[in-house]
């Protein structure tokens, strides 16, 4: 479904005689079903939405008001809930955790109590706890001939100290589209000449990622796309159409710094930068800004440390005719980037995939590049009116993920309109031990599956990659995120939690989806890499792709190198402490009391103060520090028990 193309506004108070009569047993069949007592304002306001087909989605919104309580609800005409909230206004802060059965209980009750039919339809996905305000977001998707539904959902927010549903919200479009109106699973074309359409145009193979910071980069042999794989349309292995856009801005670069005009000056006498006139006539030389404004200009840092200018000109008045960015490097005025936008509507053209090679080409042989490139042998991808073509650097003669020079061709124009460049200063190892491509191939066969989404104005069966694109590690096959780290498994699961002291503890912990996701010895040492995952599990998205270079940052003297290290008690009580905003107590005077911990004498000064802190709020309950002894995953997450459960206000 499409967004809104009109909206009808109207307000009816529930003085109107007539639309009250009329509505007045729906109204009373609402208040009944949310318990609205005693309201002291009410009213009611219609919306609708056109769908692609031209029909129209009517929603009817009612909301109460009494003293502390605040009602909305939304329906079809039909009656169908579709939004629902509730805010008190004296929300108490105290509350009790909930298990997750308790939590799925409270969600499946209210589900049932709205339509019965609701639980049969949708099945949990996923159930994600915030801890500090006492709260759990339940994600439900709607499955028909057992086939997930992608964009069909229901989420529901549980309130702790309530023990309800404080907000429910379903995809509208689930009303319209009854299972009955769904394709047939056996009418999806065979999943493997759908793989080999893929592998046609942009196939597997073997490749380096870049991951780490810009102080240590380096290269780790996958298996994947080197391109994006978009969903297609599982009959007739078309792209599916997601949205409509034909610009992409390719003139922002992660972490840049931008310099004032002093700084500007200095560094063209330090570094014997290009002065800012010859940037200028590079781009009037080599881009059509007739008729434009230059809008901004700009000397930055890229994440490499190199120094590059970036330009902005726009059509005077109204940049959304027509602008132009370009950023080129500050030494030699290589072309880093340019973009090109245009209003253009035509998302269908479409051209061979050797013209839009040919107008890349020309369009490169105009501008120095980097020489490790594979310019005889581009990727390209066509959709929605756009060709893309990837001309991959290459080292080791393996192709590096992500990286070398992208090209945007606009077929309907067959013009150039979007030209980016990437190379990472990574260290690439030589080829190892690894699988071979067919058996990597076997492995994205996996994780490439039906699901059905509702696309335009209709159900459609569709074949995708789980996570978007499959990057699979080449030494053993195993999926990975795009920062290097293994995709997190859907559950907690430990082989000797019942061997463990602090049974009870961790498995509530578990309940509210804190712990280690690829982890099943809750005996062993665990690293600081580990601890960070765990740490983040807390009130935030579990699978996650976690970004381990705003890390140290969170914590005193951690280091970006440190992340494989063993995690040791001192650091750990640290750090816990840390993330709960104490900080800076490495250098206290010694006022402590020596008899609490049996080897005070030994404790390392700078870490005396946070020892003492653990122990006054409950977090360490030991009598002895253990400061340079390894931790195991049981231990941690008995003291993140302590911090989190027992003492979660500090």
């Amino acid at each position: 479904m499409k967004k809104i193309i009109s909206s009808l506004l109207i307000v009816f108070l529930f003085t109107n005689y007539i639309y009250a009569t009329s509505n007045s047993k729906e109204i009373l069949k609402i208040k009944n079903i949310f318990g609205v007592t005693d309201a002291t304002e009410f009213n009611i306001t219609t919306s609708e939405d056109t769908y692609d087909d031209g029909s129209a989605f009517k929603t009817l919104d009612y909301h109460w008001k009494n003293n502390d309580t605040q009602y909305n609800v939304s329906t079809d005409t039909s009656g169908n809930i579709f939004k629902y909230d509730v805010n008190y206004s004296d929300k108490k802060d105290e509350f009790k955790f909930l298990t997750k059965e308790e939590t799925i209980k409270i969600a499946s009750d209210f589900m049932n109590k709205l339509d019965p039919n609701l639980i049969k339809q949708y099945r949990l996905r996923d159930i994600q706890t915030y801890v500090k305000n006492g709260s759990s977001t339940l994600y439900f998707n709607r499955y028909v001939n057992d086939t997930i539904i992608s964009n069909d959902s229901i989420t529901i927010d549980v309130f702790f100290n309530s023990k309800s549903v404080c907000s429910f919200e379903r995809t509208n479009s689930s009303s319209k589209f009854k299972d009955e109106n769904f394709p047939k699973l056996e009418d999806a074309l065979p999943k493997k000449n759908i793989f080999s359409n893929i592998e046609n145009t942009n196939p597997l193979r073997l490749s380096y990622l870049v991951t780490g910071d810009e102080k240590k980069q380096i290269g780790t042999l996958v298996y994947t796309h080197l391109l994006d794989t978009k969903p297609l349309d599982a009959t007739t292995a078309k792209p599916i159409v997601t949205y409509n856009n034909n610009y992409k801005d390719s003139s922002k670069t992660d972490g840049t710094l931008a310099l004032n005009d002093v700084e500007i000056t200095e560094i063209e006498k330090i570094k014997n930068l290009k002065p800012e006139k010859e940037v200028q006539s590079f781009i009037k030389k080599n881009f059509n800004t007739k008729d434009l404004k230059l809008d901004s200009k700009q000397l930055m840092l890229d994440k490499n440390k190199n120094y590059y200018y970036l330009f902005y000109y726009s059509t005077p008045k109204d940049s959304s005719i027509r602008s132009i960015s370009v950023s080129v490097d500050a030494k030699d005025l290589s072309l880093l980037s340019f973009n090109e936008y245009t209003i253009n509507t035509d998302n269908d053209s479409e051209i061979s995939k050797k013209e839009a090679i040919n107008l890349a080409s020309k369009f490169l042989k105009n501008f120095k590049h980097a020489k490790n490139i594979d310019e005889n042998n581009p990727v390209t991808l066509s959709s929605e009116g756009i060709t893309t073509i990837l001309y991959p650097r290459i080292e080791n003669n393996i192709a590096v993920y992500s990286e070398g020079i992208t090209i945007l061709v606009d077929n309907s124009s067959k013009k150039v309109f979007d030209y980016k460049t990437n190379f990472s200063n990574a260290k690439f190892p030589a080829k190892s031990n690894i699988i071979n491509l067919e058996k990597a191939k076997e492995f994205a066969m996996n994780d490439f599956g039906l699901s059905y989404g509702y696309v335009g104005s209709k159900p459609t069966l569709i074949y995708s990659y789980k996570n978007g694109n499959t990057i699979l590690r080449a030494s053993d096959g195993t999926p990975i995120s795009i920062v290097g780290d293994e995709i997190q498994n859907p559950e907690i699961n430990y082989e000797n939690l019942e061997k463990s002291k602090y049974k009870d503890e961790i498995t509530m912990l578990t309940d509210l989806g804190i712990g280690f996701y690829n982890l099943k010895d809750l005996q062993r040492s665990i690293t600081i890499k580990e601890f960070i995952n765990l740490m983040e599990s807390i009130d935030s998205v579990t699978t996650k792709a976690i970004d381990y270079s705003f890390i140290p940052s969170q914590y005193e003297d951690l280091n970006q190198s440190d992340l494989e290290n063993i995690l040791t008690y001192k650091n750990a009580i640290k750090w816990i402490l840390n993330s709960k905003g104490i900080n800076n107590f490495k250098n206290t005077t010694e006022i402590w009391d020596k008899t609490i911990f049996k080897d005070y004498d030994n404790i390392e000064k700078e870490y005396l103060a946070y020892y003492y802190i653990a122990k006054s709020k409950g977090i360490y309950d030991k009598n002895e520090s253990f400061q340079n002894q390894n931790i195991s995953a049981d231990e941690i997450l008995h003291l993140i028990y302590n911090a989190v459960i027992k003492n979660r206000k500090i």
